[in-house]
């Protein structure tokens, strides 16, 4: 994980204020969220707010119902009863569909229902339900993006607007509840409640769709710089660490010194055991370089059996040295599998940069002192001290 990722997780934590909300109801949600949701960040988000407000509203609804049997008035303890059929059909469409619009079109639209019998009941445009249409527009925003939200805003002020003229011209019988004071108060405690509950939990789930995000961009960027058989570096970013590594000598002197490494005879370790072994050899190779080269070096399938290995601050003896110490390692590996008992080899060509040359020259002379060692022998390591002679004989 990046600095930045678990710096997100502290700011969340905190920020949650480590709420048994989020921490006990997210990871319940999480199951419910259908398996082709999961793929994309931006649905898998959106489906955990819908099933945040869902699990709220199962808490709010009935609660509601029994509030209004207490208090004698039946009529809209059974529009809440009622209401509860499109909330706890909501998460089956989804779970057995796997569309999200449809469960969050059936939700919005069933608390929108309600909302609208309730203010009909308890008075019209002076009823406390009616700052409760405010939610219809956050949750399908928060479920759906922008334009979900702008339709069910559109939608809530037009609400607004009707049960205001419907007011004025009458159509609104008087309240029957008895304690209006009362459950304007309650009405206001449990929105705002409601309200702060639902965005403490968007606000963590965001959080995660952000360390999600922040993941996905880690994979696909080690995707994009990693051979995908052996997990080194692959040959594009091999020469953009070269040509970082020539301007860094531009800048301040410091030499570097390429060596090209070819596993000798790998044509027929394909055709004797098949490509699975080759597969296999290639992957040992790269383990067995790895371990015996500098932290500070960079290494990599540059193509086919192949491998380019940049020796940082190094001078042409020393490297040398160290690649001596790899082919040596190499030639004593155990192959496993149908490949034991046989000695896999490799022939190398190291050449050290020189200013102010392009890396494709520096590649050029490092390849034809990789093709001498070829041509003289194999498993061995060629310096390409004079790369004019190198390539003349590789022409010839």
């Amino acid at each position: 994980m990046t600095i930045a990722t678990a710096g997100l997780h502290g700011r969340s934590d905190m920020n949650t204020g480590g709420s048994l909300i989020s921490h006990r109801l997210l990871p319940l949600i999480q199951r419910v969220v259908p398996e082709h949701l999961r793929g994309d960040v931006r649905l898998m988000s959106r489906t955990e707010n819908l099933l945040v407000a869902m699990a709220l509203s199962t808490l709010v609804i009935p609660g509601y119902a029994v509030f209004y049997q207490w208090h004698g008035h039946s009529v809209n303890a059974t529009f809440c009863l009622l209401a509860c059929i499109p909330l706890f059909t909501s998460p089956v469409l989804l779970r057995v569909t796997g569309r999200l619009g449809l469960a969050r079109e059936v939700f919005v639209a069933g608390i929108f229902g309600l909302l609208l019998a309730l203010t009909y009941e308890l008075d019209g445009i002076m009823a406390p339900t009616v700052i409760w249409l405010a939610v219809c527009p956050l949750i399908a925003t928060a479920a759906g993006g922008r334009m979900p939200g702008y339709i069910w805003s559109a939608i809530s002020m037009s609400a607004v607007a009707g049960i205001y003229a419907c007011d004025r011209l009458g159509l609104i019988p008087p309240t029957t509840f008895g304690d209006i004071r009362l459950l304007q108060a309650v009405s206001t405690v449990s929105f705002v409640t409601i309200v702060a509950c639902f965005l403490m939990v968007y606000e963590r789930i965001t959080a995660m769709a952000i360390v999600r995000l922040d993941q996905a961009l880690v994979k696909i960027n080690e995707l994009a710089i990693r051979d995908e058989l052996t997990g080194a570096f692959n040959r594009r970013e091999l020469l953009r660490l070269a040509e970082r590594e020539r301007q860094r000598a531009a800048r301040s002197g410091a030499g570097f010194c390429l060596c090209l490494i070819d596993i000798d005879h790998f044509k027929e370790i394909n055709d004797r055991h098949g490509h699975a072994a080759g597969d296999l050899a290639l992957k040992q190779v790269v383990r067995q370089v790895q371990g015996e080269i500098r932290r500070i070096d960079m290494f990599g399938r540059y193509g086919g059996e192949e491998f380019l290995l940049l020796l940082v601050d190094a001078e042409m003896e020393d490297a040398r040295v160290l690649v001596e110490r790899v082919r040596q390692s190499i030639e004593g590996m155990m192959l496993p599998g149908s490949m034991a008992g046989e000695r896999l080899t490799v022939s190398i060509g190291i050449v050290r940069y020189r200013m102010p040359e392009a890396i494709d020259q520096t590649v050029s002379r490092a390849d034809a002192a990789l093709y001498h060692a070829k041509h003289t022998g194999r498993n061995r390591v060629v310096l390409g001290d004079e790369p004019e002679r190198w390539e003349a004989k590789a022409r010839a």
